[in-house]
């Protein structure tokens, strides 16, 4: 029935006229969606063609979308201030994706004179409160450092836990972290392994951290200590390099491999850390597996001195 009345309608009209309704109902229809199919395929221009005609409409995820691009992306236009207007746009149409994006560029100063830990927390507190993972998650960093609020482990770990629940992996580090600080309220090794394992297999800071909690677990067996620091340093945690290297030279968990371990050694050298420098260090002014070189052993020692192998934040950075 609605094709006869659709044909009836269009009898008499200008050829023009048909050819104009025929193109315009089966035209590619541009959306937010489009926009950001051409974003993944490094489309750009295209993209944010598309994207300014959705903001103009007042379309917020368009604004949210667009603001992004424009805030951080060398891609087109890039405008800070521009970009930030739009996602503030954005928010106030309630977009909490664009809330949360504020958040962070207030929490980590991007484009501002310093921090505003105060704004970015009003945002976050916003999102949270709209079932946001992430905005929880940084909600429980800014209690876990003192960000604008008195540290306090319990909130932090409220918070985590929250955003776990809401779909953020990254939290539950973050949670097995805070189980382990000895002097917190919240102290639980058990709690802590049960977090960790969550995520060990990607996450490299997590599978060194259980390494470390299995390095002073009786329970815990050697092949789950090689399997811990293995991971980690397979997914890139370079701070896993000389236990790793410990493991293959002793035998700890694993057979017992003195190439590997130089070979691992030499790695860790390489890329700044301190342990490996003065473990080979040792090997070639003692000439063990290597050939003795006291010349190499004092370039290995100075190095070392040298070095700055940072021990402190060696998991990660607490406000990330």
């Amino acid at each position: 029935m609605w094709d006869e009345m659709r044909e009836e309608s269009m009898r008499g009209l200008p050829f023009c006229v048909l050819l104009f309704i025929i193109i315009g109902t089966n035209s590619f229809a541009a959306s937010v969606e489009d926009a950001m199919h051409l974003v993944e395929e490094n489309r750009f221009e295209e993209a944010i063609h598309i994207l300014e005609l959705e903001a103009n409409k007042n379309d917020h995820e368009a604004q949210y979308e667009l603001g992004k691009i424009i805030f951080y992306s060398g891609k087109g236009e890039k405008d800070p201030t521009k970009g930030a207007n739009l996602l503030r746009e954005a928010a106030s149409s309630g977009n909490i994706k664009a809330i949360r994006e504020l958040g962070l560029i207030y929490y980590n100063g991007w484009f501002l004179d310093v921090k505003r830990y105060d704004a970015a927390r009003a945002m976050f507190e916003i999102g949270a409160n709209a079932g946001d993972a992430e905005s929880k998650y940084y909600l429980g960093n800014m209690y876990l450092s003192g960000l604008d609020v008195k540290i306090d482990h319990n909130k932090a770990l409220y918070y985590y836990k929250q955003a776990s629940l809401s779909g953020c992996k990254k939290a539950n580090f973050k949670i097995g972290y805070l189980y382990c600080i000895e002097s917190s309220s919240v102290y639980n090794l058990r709690l802590a392994k049960e977090y960790l394992k969550k995520i060990y297999k990607e996450s490299a800071p997590s599978s060194f951290l259980l390494a470390l909690i299995c390095s002073d677990d009786d329970g815990c067996s050697d092949e789950d200590y090689f399997k811990y620091i293995k991971t980690s340093h397979d997914l890139g945690f370079h701070h896993a390099i000389a236990r790793l290297a410990d493991c293959y030279f002793s035998g700890i968990g694993v057979q017992r491999d003195f190439v590997k371990a130089i070979n691992l050694y030499k790695e860790g050298s390489f890329l700044g850390n301190v342990d490996c420098m003065n473990k080979l260090a040792y090997l070639y002014a003692e000439g063990i597996i290597v050939p003795c070189d006291q010349r190499m052993a004092r370039s290995y020692l100075n190095r070392a001195s040298c070095a700055s192998d940072n021990k402190v934040d060696m998991f990660f950075d607490l406000e990330h």
